[in-house]
């Protein structure tokens, strides 16, 4: 008798849509069917967008605490592109509500933001986006960690890289 065993799947939700790096996480994540895409992403206008079939719907700053915590994404994927000040507050956020996250950041210090989530109980991957790095391959490196974040989400307060995403994928 065949066993009919069904995945549970990872529930992503990725935020600052329109960016392009957005989009492109978004496609990668619908490709894997480990994966579901969260229909939500945060905004300062309310709309929704559409990412193939998929209708997003933006969410608007002061809504932003009280929906993360209703709709309990397993993975928050963050890349603010607007600055530290931004990635801060959205790592507060994200803290606040106990969801595991990956962010990238631009400016390239990660201290901050690690220091927000070692006092935190959740476990978190902060990256430097790179913007001349290949896009393509930063979506597949992207879905990776979501694995890894998945897998690891019950170490509290601890802040990972991409090279330890990469580095437990391929030793």
């Amino acid at each position: 008798m065949e066993e009919n065993k069904t995945i549970k799947k990872i529930k992503v939700m990725v935020v600052n849509f329109p960016h392009r790096i957005a989009f492109l996480i978004a496609e990668h994540i619908k490709k894997n069917e480990d994966m579901e895409l969260m229909p939500f992403t945060s905004a300062k206008q309310p709309g929704t967008l559409q990412i193939g079939q998929i209708k997003i719907c933006q969410i608007v700053p002061e809504w932003h605490e009280s929906i993360l915590k209703e709709l309990a994404p397993d993975i928050l994927v963050d890349f603010t592109l607007s600055g530290s000040e931004s990635a801060k507050q959205n790592t507060k956020l994200y803290c606040r509500s106990e969801i595991p996250f990956i962010i990238g950041i631009l400016d390239g210090n990660r201290d901050p933001l690690k220091e927000i989530v070692e006092k935190s109980t959740i476990s978190a991957v902060i990256d430097i986006y790179l913007l001349a790095q290949d896009i393509e391959s930063y979506g597949s490196e992207v879905v990776d960690s979501i694995r890894f974040l998945n897998e690891h989400r019950e170490e509290k307060g601890k802040v990972f890289s991409m090279f330890d995403v990469l580095k437990a994928k391929y030793v």
